[in-house]
């Protein structure tokens, strides 16, 4: 059950972000499977999938904040591969 405490925790734009930038970074990982979206690009395309997501209203460029996300997103299997 939520208490305000834990309601005020799920709108927090901190919160919210975090939540986004994993979520992202799990949708480009899907879109490009193999190869990812290319390395260093995670920041360059969050905002495009951001907005469909609809989670995080921020206008900047964002990075995972998880390694393992980030890896996978930028550079997709093959590159998750080599990197473990």
């Amino acid at each position: 059950m939520f208490t305000s405490k834990n309601k005020q925790a799920t709108t927090e734009s901190s919160f919210k972000g975090r939540t986004s930038e994993a979520l992202v970074a799990i949708k480009m990982f899907r879109d490009n499977p193999l190869f990812g979206v290319g390395a260093g690009n995670y920041p360059h395309h969050y905002q495009e999938y951001s907005r469909r997501l609809g989670i995080d209203d921020r206008t900047t460029e964002r990075d995972a904040h998880n390694l393992f996300l980030e890896v996978l997103s930028e550079l997709g299997m093959v590159g998750f591969i080599i990197f473990i």
